[in-house]
């Protein structure tokens, strides 16, 4: 009889998680004290705990990856394109547009082509 009334009996406290809904993993991350102070006071702005404000960032958060080889290559060009639109302007400035038009045609829609790629 004293077993059915410990069965009857409550536990006290919240009830257990499914092996589903715990949370296993751990991460360590460090901050430095200026990052660690940002993060606290926007989860308190967020009214949440510091590791759920730090869960959802971390899991909702859009990451910008790093520029592709190929992106890459593009930048350099640009900046090839620049240092020789600059020393075109220069030579142009210095003896007149008119001749030059069909070159400073090409120059600028080289340049917005590459500019169109990296919008996509």
């Amino acid at each position: 009889m004293s077993d059915k009334i410990e069965k009857d009996k409550k536990r006290n406290g919240r009830p257990r998680k499914n092996a589903g809904e715990k949370r296993s993993k751990n991460i360590t991350v460090k901050y430095q004290n200026l990052e660690y102070r940002g993060l606290k006071r926007r989860a308190n702005n967020a009214n949440i705990p510091l590791a759920e404000y730090i869960r959802q960032a971390s899991i909702h958060a859009k990451i910008t990856p790093r520029l592709s080889e190929e992106e890459n290559n593009m930048v350099r060009s640009l900046i090839g394109i620049s240092v020789n639109l600059n020393q075109l302007t220069k030579f142009i400035n210095s003896r007149g547009t008119e001749m030059y038009q069909s070159e400073i045609d090409t120059i600028i829609t080289t340049i917005n082509g590459i500019i169109k790629t990296f919008k996509k």
